[in-house]
């Protein structure tokens, strides 16, 4: 194992690009939990036996937007409480000494983005928990939800007031992020960041 990692160490300290791929296992070693597992992410609403596909769907936020956006809430609040860890640091450096990098995650906690790597690196391949978009969607509009706090019940993960809305028609916003079943995602944005 020791010479596999030291040749390992070797080649990417001896190459001119750097492509980073990351997935869930990143942000899991920061204290974020894994979403698949909704009994580990969403203890509150284990009892209500929902599976991940139950809870992240573009339907969920026009059928039934209050617990919808408890859910994206409780989410939200989950990830502004972890911090990027030392790898994300360790990775950093090691792009910034190369001619030329690339960041392509599945990770929708923007860590990447807090730890420092430029925007114009990274691909977001399923967006971000931070940006929102409409949940019909109306139009083609995607605005910073970073600011954003919804009061949620902490025992039901239903929201007590106002939901997020469109800032054009009205209507339950959602994150702008791929949900596990999805047809209303806006991925302009995140094809022109795989195409570069």
């Amino acid at each position: 194992m020791d010479q596999l990692l030291s040749s390992a160490a070797e080649f990417i300290k001896t190459s001119d690009v750097l492509i980073i791929t990351a997935g869930a296992g990143l942000s899991v070693d920061g204290g974020i939990p894994d979403f698949v597992d909704v009994k580990k992410a969403l203890p509150e609403i284990s009892h209500l036996g929902l599976n991940v596909f139950e809870i992240s769907n573009d339907i969920i936020f026009m059928n039934d937007p209050r617990f919808a956006w408890g859910v994206y809430g409780k989410r939200m609040d989950d990830y502004r409480k972890a911090s990027p860890h030392e790898g994300y640091y360790i990775l950093l450096r090691w792009c910034l000494a190369k001619k030329d990098w690339w960041v392509y995650t599945s990770n929708i906690d923007q860590h990447f983005l807090r730890a420092g790597f430029p925007k114009e690196r990274v691909v977001e391949c399923h967006r971000s928990l931070y940006e929102f978009q409409c949940s019909v969607p109306c139009c083609d509009d995607v605005w910073d939800g970073r600011d954003v706090k919804v009061d949620y019940d902490e025992v039901t993960l239903v929201v007590n007031g106002d939901i997020p809305r469109c800032r054009h028609c009205g209507d339950a916003a959602r994150p702008c992020t791929v949900l596990a079943v999805d047809s209303r995602w806006l991925r302009a944005y995140t094809e022109e960041q795989e195409e570069l």
